[in-house]
């Protein structure tokens, strides 16, 4: 009997050890942190925050109330947390590098123009109406301007810049005219469009001015009105 059992352990050993070598790993998860955290070896002396282009970073990580006393195996919900009640931010999430790093991935909410605020001067707004607590006279901002923050018109503009971010880039300011009218100025070109109008219409007008330059033909302004055409106005 005794010589059997010594033949099945040899015959599954490698089983055994791995076996046993998951137990050891698996156990580590929940023993490794307990006891690593009072360790000054493993607190947080560095916060690195990816993902910002409006946002300054150096704020982000004063509102985390991260310190030196913290551990980097604590758990990062709270700071997470912290930092998804910014209202312009999207997204956020930490993760870990150890010995002593927490790396910050944000997502941020993109402005989409500016609009007189209430107070005086310019504010910026998102695609969805909402101000963003952005001050464009301490961001560099190249958004462009509407006379007020008007729904529709943010809505097209984002539209456009997902769908042609070089035809978004032309922008400088939008005007509303009418109940459903707006013009649209490429750098200093209106272009008169309904409110209404999809983004990707705007795709019409390179072939139209690429045609106009090549044929010398001197122009003062474009209508994107009509369906299926682009009016042109001659000088």
């Amino acid at each position: 009997m005794i010589r059997r059992v010594i033949d099945w352990l040899e015959t599954h050993k490698r089983a055994i050890g791995l076996s046993t070598l998951a137990v050891v790993v698996i156990g580590s998860v929940f023993w490794v942190p307990l006891v690593l955290r009072p360790l000054d070896f493993f607190h947080v002396r560095r916060v690195v925050v990816r993902g910002v282009r409006y946002l300054d970073g150096r704020a982000l990580v004063r509102q985390m109330q991260i310190d030196t006393t913290v551990s980097i195996w604590d758990a990062l919900g709270p700071y997470t947390a912290r930092l998804a009640s910014h209202r312009q931010i999207r997204s956020v999430r930490l993760s870990r590098r150890l010995p002593s790093t927490v790396i910050v991935t944000i997502e941020e909410i993109t402005p989409i123009a500016l609009a007189p605020s209430q107070g005086g001067g310019l504010r910026a707004y998102d695609e969805g109406g909402r101000a963003l607590p952005l001050d464009p006279t301490r961001v560099d901002v190249d958004l462009p301007i509407l006379s007020r923050a008007d729904t529709s018109l943010l809505r097209l503009l984002g539209d456009l810049k997902r769908i042609d971010p070089a035809m978004y880039a032309r922008v400088s300011e939008v005007e509303r005219t009418g109940r459903e009218e707006a013009i649209v100025f490429l750098s200093s070109l209106p272009v008169r469009v309904r409110s209404t109008i999809p983004a990707d219409r705007f795709a019409e007008l390179r072939a139209v001015e690429e045609d106009l330059v090549r044929r010398g033909v001197k122009y003062v302004e474009l209508d994107l009105r009509f369906s299926d055409r682009v009016i042109v106005r001659l000088q």
